[in-house]
């Protein structure tokens, strides 16, 4: 089944997709930031997960106010919102789509800003536009989600130095046939799986350097879909799609030393933390995934196994220094690019006159 009719799309009409569970306390200030959009050629398709509040009323408020505004209900499992996502994409008639949280915003200004320059770009598959972060209403604080600069983007995604999160990429309709539909399976980490598969299947974008136009709520009692899952599957979950990552990029080169040493990194701090919270997997399942890919040769397995044996005899949180002492120490043995921590995510600031001039967009 394809992803979506082509002959149905709008040539102007900007789709956005929105999973929602249990939102009725913020959800409609997701959509008033849709409804206040200066460009208004948009339909905003939101798609329950069913929700046990007030969610659906608060939604339908909505529909019976702007007919743009969509209500459909998760027909078919799996729960989650990728699932949600690609229901919403099953619907879409726009030439444009956006993948937007329903406990994020959109600026005024997002949907003309970014029409405008798909309009002029043609070519492109997708564009990123960069996100601010605001823990109670946008403008509250300068952090932005990361840097668009030019460092390679596949290799930063590998590295988990995400440089762009769901909502600051509007694509072009047609291409997510490139891409495919989201992991229905991810509990976890689906738009770093969905980003990195836009990347190898080589989709022509650009990272456009304008005021943020998006907001990502960081507010602590607020938490996303995929996070209602119990342990032992959000971990299950997190080995195979690095594995499924990995499986990916060996399709289509040769595994780099450098991306070897990285899935390693990963894989040793997976184990890490099946040892800090008990779940129970067995950590021979992970090291096997390890030794298929052959990420670190027989000298370096053997110092990881005993790194692993060492660091869960001081598992216990009364060691917490010691097991300091232990990461830091295998850093000296390991190749640096296992362990390596050069994220900039959350770390880079908006300059004071552009946080200016979105605030003054906000508050006209």
């Amino acid at each position: 089944m394809p992803i979506f009719s082509l002959c149905n799309v709008n040539s102007q009409l900007v789709s956005i997709i929105i999973p929602n569970f249990n939102r009725a306390k913020i959800i409609s200030e997701t959509l008033d930031s849709i409804y206040n959009q200066t460009y208004s050629n948009w339909e905003a398709i939101i798609v329950d997960d069913e929700s046990n509040d007030l969610s659906q009323n608060v939604v339908e408020s909505f529909v019976e106010k702007d007919k743009r505004f969509f209500f459909i209900k998760r027909s078919r499992s799996p729960k989650g919102a990728p699932t949600c996502r690609n229901i919403g994409i099953e619907h879409a008639k726009g030439k444009y789509i956006i993948f937007l949280d329903s406990d994020d915003l959109l600026a005024p200004y997002c949907l003309e800003q970014r029409v405008d320059y798909m309009q002029k770009n043609q070519n492109l598959d997708f564009a990123v536009f960069p996100m601010l972060v605001f823990t109670n209403k946008p403008g509250d604080s300068n952090v932005i989600w990361n840097s668009l600069d030019e460092r390679n983007d596949l290799q930063r995604f590998l590295h988990l130095d995400l440089p762009w999160q769901t909502t600051s990429p509007i694509w072009k309709s047609e291409s997510l046939i490139k891409v495919g539909l989201w992991d229905e399976l991810a509990m976890n980490w689906q738009d770093w799986d969905f980003h990195i598969r836009a990347l190898v299947a080589n989709c022509v974008y650009a990272k456009v350097k304008v005021l943020p136009d998006c907001f990502l709520r960081r507010n602590v009692d607020v938490s996303r879909i995929s996070e209602h899952n119990i342990t032992l599957q959000r971990f299950k979950s997190r080995i195979r799609l690095f594995e499924k990552i990995l499986a990916l990029i060996t399709s289509v080169s040769t595994l780099q030393l450098t991306y070897k040493n990285v899935f390693a990194g990963h894989f040793i701090k997976i184990m890490e933390q099946i040892i800090v919270n008990r779940v129970p997997i067995r950590i021979t399942t992970v090291l096997d995934i390890v030794n298929k890919y052959k990420l670190v040769n027989k000298y370096y397995e053997y110092i990881v196994w005993l790194y692993l044996l060492v660091f869960r005899f001081f598992s216990n949180n009364r060691f917490t220094i010691i097991r300091s002492g232990l990461y830091k120490a295998i850093r000296y043995i390991l190749p640096p690019s296992i362990l390596e921590t050069g994220s900039t995510h959350f770390k880079v600031k908006l300059k004071d006159e552009e946080m200016a001039e979105v605030k003054k967009y906000l508050f006209k």
